[in-house]
């Protein structure tokens, strides 16, 4: 229970993750009715903490644009090198300024279309006219398939294409009004030191895939039909939940490649990846 509610709170994407991994766990335990009511239980005090709790007592929170990641970046690709007609781009231009689209527009990284909206668009608007603004994303679609196609693979290749380079970690702190900068207790000659052994491992062969999101992402779906394969559906159950994660990530996530969004697929794939290969003889569910 206490897990299920971790899953569920500590990550933004969590709660759907679960939601998708839910009826995968009450197939596999349904003799186990403790672990159901347990789930079910988890969902329901996390949905509550995320709405009445967090809606009462939250100091704001993150806005609709958050959860919009792919359908922003689609509309702006077909801005771009799409067609739009004159009604869809005044109805566009009542929430983000039209005519700086192309020039802030990056194909993997949805942050400078969303700031703009929050600093000289109208997402109010925007938040007041979900049923209008959801008629126009589908119109522009149905007449711009292959932009809306190109923005999608360009921002979610990174979870699973395996030869997207990841971003890893920053070696600058960015500029910001908190009064935080940038003193490194280690000589420059030492940084360099690391970066050039980080990449003379990551150079050899094989190694390389141990840093790539959508290759391990391949690598535990494998794992996956394993499972399946020798009979043991049940092992499914430690696989499902990073699976799920990684398909909310393919569904929303606001920058094509970053380890942070995947943390779990590689904290657990050491495990995960002997999952299959277990020899112990426990009680099977059937």
């Amino acid at each position: 229970l206490v897990s299920a509610v971790g899953f569920c709170l500590l990550r933004t994407n969590g709660i759907l993750a679960f939601i998708i991994f839910l009826p995968f766990l009450v197939m596999l335990f349904r003799k186990y009715k403790s672990v159901i009511i347990c789930s079910v239980a988890a969902l329901c005090i996390s949905l509550f903490v995320l709405g009445p709790v967090y809606g009462r007592f939250a100091n704001g929170g993150p806005d609709m644009l958050e959860s919009l990641s792919i359908p922003l970046q689609q509309v702006a690709r077909t801005v771009i090198d799409g067609t739009i007609s004159d009604e869809q781009q005044e109805k566009i231009s009542i929430i983000i300024p039209y005519e700086k689209i192309e020039s802030i527009y990056e194909e993997d990284w949805v942050d400078p279309i969303k700031n703009l909206i929050r600093d000289e668009g109208n997402l109010l608007f925007m938040e007041q006219h979900k049923g209008d603004y959801l008629k126009l994303y589908t119109e522009v679609g149905i007449h711009n398939v292959d932009s809306y196609l190109y923005a999608f693979v360009d921002q979610t290749k990174g979870y699973w294409y395996p030869d997207v380079k990841p971003y890893i970690w920053n070696t600058e702190m960015a500029d910001n009004n908190l009064g935080i900068d940038q003193n490194s207790i280690f000589p420059d000659s030492f940084a360099k030191i690391i970066d050039s052994v980080w990449k003379a491992v990551t150079y050899l062969p094989g190694i390389g895939i141990l840093k790539s999101i959508g290759a391990l992402t391949w690598l535990l779906l494998l794992q996956l039909g394993l499972c399946i394969r020798k009979g043991i559906k049940e092992r499914m159950i430690f696989l499902i939940p990073v699976l799920a994660n990684s398909m909310t990530l393919i569904c929303s996530a606001p920058l094509v490649c970053s380890v942070r969004y995947a943390y779990a697929l590689f904290l657990l794939f050491p495990f995960l990846f002997l999952v299959p290969f277990f020899k112990y003889k426990g009680i099977a569910v059937q």
